[in-house]
C-alpha cells in the first residue's frame, strides 16, 4: 500500500466493506500494527497480547465495480458507444455530452476510444464541468474570421475543410498585428463561465515561416484597443498549432452585460508579404484535460482504455507503449451538465478532419460517508 503512494506500477490495496449487499472500496495508503509497551509483563503472564491494527485510507469510498454513463450528442445516445468526429460543423461534432454521474465526490474517468484509421493518432480531451453547455461556443471557422486593418481575408471553398472552406489571411506589415476577431453574442460569453480554454489551429497548408509568433486572445469593447492575450508561441511547421489556455470570459463571472471578441495577433520577424490558410480554431475545455500523445509507429487499430484512477493504459485490450498520457487528468463531477469535447491528431502534426472515433465512458461512483 505504501509502494503504491510512489508508482502506479504497483497494484493498491482497499479496505472492503459491504452494506446492505453494496461493497464499497476504500484505497489504504499506510498502516501499522500498535501492541503497545506498557501492559507486556502482564500479558505475558496471561498468556495473551493485545494489538490495535491501525489503517491509513483515502477519504472516500467507491463501488469497485463501474458505472457506465450515458452519452449524447446530434449522432446518437446510449452506453454502448458515441461517434465523435474529428471536427464540428454542421454535420459533424466533436464532443459528447455526459449523463447522470452518481455520488458525491469527484471520480477519475474511465475512458474508451476505438476508431479505424486512427493509426499513429493522438487525441486530445477536454472536459466542461463548469460551462453553461447548452451555449457553449467551441468552433470558429477562418472564414468568418472579420480581418482588421492592414489584413486581406478571402473565403476560399475547400471540401476536405471544416464547413467547406476556409479563410485564407494575406498582410505584410512587420512585427506585431492583429488579424482578426471573432464576435460572440453576451449569452454565448456568458457560457464559458470564467473557466479555462486551450485553442487548437488548423491550417489548410504546412507554414513555412520562420521567426513568426502567433498568440490568441480576448478583445474587449472595441476590438483591438483592449485585449488580454496568451503568451505567443511560434508557429510550427505542422497543420496543427496548439495555444496556450485563456480564461473566458477573462474575468470570474458569468459575462453579465458584456461580451467579448476572440482574435488572432501575430508577430512577424521578417518583411514582405505573408499568407496564413485558416481552417478553424477550435477550442478545448480545460476542466479537465488529457493527452494521449503517441509513442510508436504502426501499432494497428486505436483502441485505447484508459482507467484514470489505476493509471493502466491498454491499446487493443494489451498493456502497451503505444501512447503516453499527458495533461492533470479528468475527474467527472456529480451534479453537472457535463461535455467532453475531442481532437485526433496524427504524431507529425496532420489534423485530419475526416477521421471518427467511437467513445465509452464510465466510473467508480465515490462517497464520502456510506451507511
Amino acid at each position: 500500500a505504501r509502494e503504491r503512494q510512489y508508482s502506479k506500477a504497483v497494484s493498491p490495496v482497499y479496505l472492503m466493506l459491504n452494506i446492505d449487499g453494496v461493497d464499497w472500496q476504500s484505497e489504504i495508503v499506510n498502516g501499522r500494527i500498535d501492541s503497545g509497551s506498557q501492559w507486556i509483563k502482564a500479558e505475558r503472564a496471561l498468556g495473551k497480547r493485545e494489538s490495535s491494527l491501525i489503517i491509513e485510507r483515502k477519504n472516500w469510498w467507491e463501488k469497485p465495480i463501474p458505472t457506465d454513463v450515458s452519452l449524447s450528442n446530434p449522432h446518437g445516445s446510449g452506453t454502448s458507444g458515441v461517434t465523435v468526429y474529428n471536427h464540428e460543423d454542421a454535420g459533424h461534432k466533436n464532443y459528447v455530452d455526459l449523463g447522470t454521474v452518481n455520488g458525491d465526490l469527484p471520480t477519475p474517468i474511465i475512458l474508451e476510444a476505438t476508431g479505424a484509421g486512427l493509426t499513429d493518432y493522438g487525441m486530445m480531451v477536454g472536459l466542461a464541468a463548469y460551462a453553461d453547455v447548452a451555449n457553449l461556443v467551441t468552433r470558429f471557422e477562418g472564414e468568418s474570421l472579420t480581418a482588421l486593418t492592414g489584413v486581406t481575408r478571402t473565403l476560399v471553398a475547400d471540401a476536405n475543410c471544416s464547413g467547406g472552406s476556409y479563410g485564407q489571411l494575406d498582410w505584410s506589415a512587420q512585427y506585431a498585428i492583429s488579424l482578426g476577431y471573432w464576435s460572440l453574442s453576451t449569452t454565448e460569453t456568458g457560457a464559458y463561465r470564467g473557466r479555462a480554454y486551450r485553442a487548437a489551429l488548423r491550417f489548410v497548408d504546412v507554414p513555412s515561416y520562420n521567426r513568426y509568433w502567433l498568440q490568441w486572445g480576448a478583445y474587449v469593447s472595441s476590438p483591438p484597443v483592449s485585449y488580454f492575450l496568451t503568451e505567443g508561441m511560434v508557429l510550427t511547421p505542422t497543420k496543427m498549432m496548439i495555444l496556450p489556455v485563456l480564461q473566458l470570459p477573462p474575468w470570474p463571472v458569468d459575462g453579465g452585460s458584456d461580451s467579448v471578441y476572440l482574435g488572432l495577433r501575430v508577430y512577424k520577424g521578417d518583411s514582405g508579404a505573408a499568407t496564413l490558410k485558416l481552417d478553424v480554431m477550435q477550442l478545448l475545455p480545460a476542466d479537465g484535460f488529457l493527452d494521449f500523445a503517441p509513442m510508436i509507429a504502426g501499432y494497428g487499430t486505436f483502441s485505447i482504455l484508459y482507467d484514470q484512477a489505476l493509471g493502466v493504459l491498454k491499446q487493443s485490450n494489451l498493456s502497451s507503449g503505444s501512447h503516453q498520457v499527458l495533461g492533470p487528468g479528468i475527474e467527472l463531477i456529480p451534479g453537472r451538465s457535463m461535455r467532453l469535447c475531442f481532437l485526433f491528431y496524427k504524431s507529425d502534426g496532420d489534423w485530419d478532419i475526416s477521421k471518427s472515433a467511437t467513445i465509452k465512458v464510465s466510473y467508480r461512483e465515490r462517497k464520502r460517508i456510506i451507511q
